[in-house]
């Protein structure tokens, strides 16, 4: 089962879908060109148009809820795996295990590991290792017809040194772009994680300082009222000192008379 993450980045919906929607628009292009050209069959380019029409549904309800604000990690599984199959489907159309096309997968495994998480990586590229070696063995066994492409021989694939060395190139493939973004993505949040504790320590210095700005404004604050009242004080004081000091004239000059 394909792990669903408690907190998917609408940022990172936002890029597979921009992602998505380039992919989608070139392999319509190259399509057109190669029905035009004659390198497929009308055919085979009305299933590629079908394929790509599905896989467009899921998009636009992920696109309409990303302008919310909003993402669904199942909605989003389902549009993932829709890609795949479609990639493929399209491979398949055009000449199967004899295209060379068959690492178009890892950009699917990419975006998974990278919106979703390791394990989801990991879980895109058993599925399309699984599929890509089920296509292979059925079109060997002639289970499924081949379609040739560029009226190439069948010989090369047909061998089946050739076929292990190929399926081994694409596990090693798929489970590389798996492990090295699933990697990446981890150091990535590492990191982020980091920026943030380093961020929030900041903050706290900050506050910090500001607390003591304002004790220091407060000390300065009361010193200056006291020190008001300690002049009030010595204005007094100095007051008295004169009333005194008349008394003391006034008490002369009663002595004299």
């Amino acid at each position: 089962m394909i792990p669903v993450p408690s907190g998917l980045r609408i940022e990172n919906i936002i890029l597979y879908l921009r992602t998505k929607w380039s992919i989608v628009t070139i392999i319509f292009l190259i399509n057109i060109f190669e029905n035009l050209t004659g390198l497929v069959s009308m055919r085979q380019g009305a299933f590629v148009y079908i394929a790509l029409s599905i896989v467009v549904v899921p998009a636009l309800f992920l696109q309409h809820l990303a302008k919310k604000g909003v993402t669904n990690a199942p909605l989003t599984h389902v549009s993932l795996v829709l890609d795949l199959l479609t990639v493929l489907f399209v491979l398949y159309l055009h000449g199967g295990i004899q295209n060379s096309w068959l690492f178009m997968p890892m950009f699917i495994i990419f975006i998974a590991a990278y919106i979703f998480s390791f394990t989801a990586g990991l879980a895109y590229a058993m599925l399309a290792f699984l599929i890509v070696l089920a296509m292979g063995l059925l079109q060997y066994t002639r289970m499924i017809p081949h379609l040739p492409l560029f009226d190439l021989p069948e010989e090369h694939w047909r061998n089946v040194r050739y076929m292990a060395d190929y399926f081994a190139g694409m596990f090693v493939l798929y489970f590389s772009c798996a492990f090295a973004v699933g990697a990446l993505t981890k150091l990535a949040a590492r990191r982020a994680t980091r920026i943030d504790e380093y961020k929030e320590n900041l903050q706290k210095c900050k506050d910090k300082e500001t607390e003591v700005k304002e004790k220091i404004r407060l000390a300065k604050v009361e010193i200056l009222v006291k020190n008001a009242e300690l002049e009030r004080i010595q204005v007094k004081a100095a007051r008295q000192q004169l009333r005194l000091i008349d008394l003391k004239k006034e008490i002369d000059n009663l002595k004299r008379i």
